[in-house]
């Protein structure tokens, strides 16, 4: 898979080039060779790496530059004469190299980003400490966060930044291990066949946790039974003395446990689950619950600072997980009720004249469902309740009936508006409108959609911004926010950035619509 087929690749590469050089514990120069099979020229192989780099602006003493190649930059076009006079060494492809450059240390190997993934596995393998794998179609940052806070008051975490959870951000992650480090928690992605075996090999954790398995990456997998099969590696890689988390509930339960010679240990909202979790209770900016577990005698109440019963079922793994790593309730309950959430899942923007949900970090046919039915329950205070949906990404064949199955829930949640915007959005409201009497917008573009709103947005309006990380709808929230007052930026991006578009017609029929009862018939494509 190339690096443009990956999105999480630039953001890795971009985080980084940010920077300092990741430090962590020492290895040979020869450990490196022996751990990517590359050779080594003009160097000592007994000379000590204490860092790793792969921004040629942070090179230090000590460091192994790594020169990855991304789809709109290749790291070897970095290396000039002067900037290779400072080098410990660097990990390099060398026919990538400019021609004329003076001798320096290196480690030449037939892919850099390959052998990075190989020093990584071999890096953890130096420690003996527990390493928590979770994969899911939907949570696995949300679960991260939610452990990562559950074990931090008695234990040093490391966990891997962002969504790092692909060839590149793992093995970044992965690197970064010291002897400090307690436990250690990786989330592991994917979008392709394949990739979950490679990277839990990787990986190598002692705990693995499947948060979801559902419709993500239709197109490149074909259906959801094909998912649970990429998602099963992980239970399936686990050591036997390891332990399986899984949601009770899951339809994809059984199948993965049938894989894993780990404890299986399952977590829901089903009486007979190990640890069941009960009496939710959602606010505009928390969640309530009851975790239970009748064979070890637990049973506590705790908070997380997010609505959704969606993540009450990812921090009950994190419950789950960090009890059996010796954390007690107590100090796990404290942790989760103040867990620092990834941004854009649910996260409330309030503006002088209106409240807007940004929901919009990712979305696939689940999380979609379960924001709806989220926004449901905490937009109870306010005026009309909108909601615009965006493209969903790598939905193939399968992008019409996914539509449709969110249109009929987006009419039974009877939202007083819905707005599409991209061809995705637009798809879905034509499904709605062929399907019930409801006030529907369509727009071409995400930039027409934002032109769109001083006309739409009313004072008290709550929005719900959802889709897919492509769809870059966080640019709608940070128009409003940006416009000042409740009112809107006149354009949602600049630079290379900017999507292009604009309402161009069709903004009578559009004040038609809005004029019309809640349940009026309309639509309308701008």
């Amino acid at each position: 898979m190339g690096p443009a087929e990956h999105p999480s690749l630039q953001m890795a590469l971009c985080h980084l080039g940010q920077e300092d050089p990741l430090n962590m514990k020492p290895f040979l120069l020869q450990d490196a060779v022996e751990a990517c099979g590359g050779r080594l020229f003009h160097a000592d192989s007994q000379s000590r790496v204490q860092a790793i780099c792969t921004d040629s602006r942070q090179i230090k003493t000590g460091a192994l530059f790594l020169a990855l190649k991304g789809d709109r930059f290749d790291a070897h076009h970095f290396l000039t004469p002067e900037l290779v006079s400072r080098l410990t060494c660097a990990m390099v492809h060398r026919p990538s190299l400019h021609p004329g450059l003076p001798p320096f240390p290196m480690i030449d190997v037939s892919d850099v980003r390959q052998s990075m993934g190989r020093l990584a596995r071999w890096h953890r393998r130096r420690f003996d400490v527990p390493v928590v794998g979770i994969t899911g179609s939907n949570g696995k940052t949300s679960t991260k966060a939610f452990l990562k806070a559950a074990l931090s008051s008695e234990l040093d975490v490391l966990a891997s930044p962002a969504s790092y959870n692909n060839d590149v951000g793992i093995p970044i992650s992965l690197l970064q291990m010291e002897s400090n480090h307690q436990v250690v928690i990786m989330e592991i992605g994917t979008n392709h066949p394949g990739e979950i075996e490679h990277l839990t090999r990787m990986v190598h954790p002692q705990i693995g946790i499947i948060t979801s398995i559902s419709g993500g990456h239709l197109g490149h997998f074909g259906s959801v039974d094909a998912v649970a099969a990429e998602k099963g590696w992980l239970a399936e890689l686990l050591p036997t003395d390891g332990v399986f988390y899984m949601h009770a509930d899951s339809p994809w339960f059984r199948v993965c446990c049938q894989r894993t010679s780990a404890r299986i240990v399952s977590v829901g909202f089903r009486e007979d689950a190990d640890w069941q979790i009960s009496q939710c209770a959602m606010e505009r900016d928390h969640t309530a619950c009851v975790i239970r577990h009748r064979g070890l005698g637990v049973k506590v109440d705790f908070r997380i600072p997010i609505p959704g019963c969606h993540q009450a079922l990812n921090a009950g793994m994190a419950f789950a997980t960090a009890f059996e790593l010796g954390v007690s309730p107590e100090k796990i309950v404290q942790g989760l009720s103040v867990a620092k959430m990834p941004s854009m899942r649910m996260e409330m923007i309030q503006t002088d004249k209106y409240t807007i949900w940004n929901d919009a970090y990712n979305a696939n046919e689940d999380s979609v469902l379960a924001a709806m039915e989220t926004f449901r329950k905490i937009s109870t205070q306010g005026g009309r309740r909108i909601m615009l949906l965006g493209d969903l990404n790598e939905l193939g064949d399968h992008a019409n009936e996914v539509y449709q199955r969110l249109a009929d829930a987006a009419v039974n949640h009877a939202f007083d508006l819905l707005v599409g915007g991209g061809q995705g959005g637009s798809e879905w409201i034509a499904h709605v409108s062929a399907r019930a009497h409801a006030r529907c917008l369509s727009y071409a573009t995400l930039d027409a959609a934002v032109n769109a709103l001083p006309r739409i947005l009313e004072p008290d309006d709550q929005l719900l911004l959802k889709g897919s990380r492509g769809a870059h709808l966080e640019c709608i929230s940070r128009a409003i926010v940006e416009g000042g007052k409740g009112g809107l930026a006149s354009s949602t991006r600049t630079g290379k950035d900017r999507i292009e578009g604009s309402v161009s017609c069709g903004r009578a029929m559009e004040q038609q619509i809005l004029d019309k009862p809640a349940m009026g018939v309309g639509s309308i494509v701008a």
